[in-house]
């Protein structure tokens, strides 16, 4: 009767470490595989979800997330158009899920800039563009570069003449387009 409550008690010392060893390495693997998800990963779950994000040289929007591209996030905000809205220039987004969804094929993942802005380029759309640093630039997109636009710029939208502006993407924090409104 004795060893087996001895023999008893080594089991359920022995169930508790394997349990605890268990437990342990569960959440390492969890930490590890939280460290692969982008914010990018949190969007596309949140996609037909109303968000705020702070937006670098704008500054909040709240609106609807309409699609989540590799450098670029589609915001509907119940305005004319949707805000187009760069990767860098996200300060920080409030409301989203709390679990993540992955690209879901190479296409979503090649939705980047010069995709973006060939697009536009090709049906002649005027755009509006706040940079970084919080100015702004409209016209129609001309060439499309692999880092850069080329926007035909009408005297009417600057103090200047009509001429042509080369904005780096880099430089690029939102975009909005009012020929594709929120849909």
């Amino acid at each position: 009767m004795r060893w087996d409550e001895l023999f008893a008690d080594l089991e359920a010392q022995a169930d508790a470490l394997h349990q605890r060893d268990r437990d342990a390495e569960i959440a390492d693997r969890t930490r590890a595989e939280q460290a692969t998800v982008e914010v990018a990963d949190r969007l596309r779950a949140a996609i037909g979800h109303t968000v705020t994000v702070r937006v670098g040289g704008v500054g909040f929007l709240t609106g609807r997330v309409q699609r989540v591209g590799a450098a670029w996030l589609l915001l509907g905000t119940g305005e004319e158009a949707p805000w187009l809205v760069a990767w860098p220039a996200v300060i920080g987004v409030v409301g989203v899920p709390r679990r993540a969804v992955a690209a879901d094929s190479r296409v979503t993942e090649g939705l980047g800039w010069p995709s973006t802005w060939r697009l536009l380029a090709r049906d002649r759309a005027l755009v509006h563009v706040v940079r970084f640093d919080a100015s702004t630039v409209s016209g129609v997109p001309e060439r499309v570069g692999r880092d850069f636009v080329e926007l035909r710029v009408s005297g009417l939208e600057s103090s200047l003449p009509a001429h042509a502006e080369v904005v780096p993407y880099a430089a690029v924090a939102a975009v909005r387009c009012p020929r594709y409104p929120t849909g």
